[in-house]
């Protein structure tokens, strides 16, 4: 008898497609999403569309709070509504390295 054994390769890994940071305590951030089979996010870079280095945080383990991420700024300065690009570097536990790239909407929901 022969049996064939196939293992699906499933990383815990997620990103969202637009976040509205508004101080509203929902989607505030956009930040890596990881299960517990991550041991560290490498890096992690925002950038506009020209390729202009927006947001930057290496080596650190997302937190549970969902306030550990991009809030839609740059240097200080709230941004205007748009699409973003992100890249992130993740190792696992089994030392398997994972690279992410994507966009994300930055929605203007202001509270008035």
């Amino acid at each position: 008898d022969q049996i064939i054994v196939t293992v699906k390769d499933i990383r815990n890994v997620y990103f969202a497609n637009a976040f509205s940071p508004n101080g509203d305590g929902f989607n505030d951030y956009f930040q890596v999403v990881v299960g517990p089979d991550v041991r560290e996010v490498e890096t992690f870079n925002i950038y506009d569309r020209w390729g202009n280095l927006l947001f930057t945080k290496e080596n650190f383990i997302p937190d549970l709070s969902q306030t550990d991420g991009w809030d839609g700024t740059f240097n200080g300065t709230r941004l205007d509504p748009g699409v973003f690009v992100f890249m992130a570097k993740v190792t696992f536990i089994d030392d398997k390295v994972s690279f992410y790239k994507g966009s994300v909407t930055l929605v203007d929901k202001r509270q008035n």
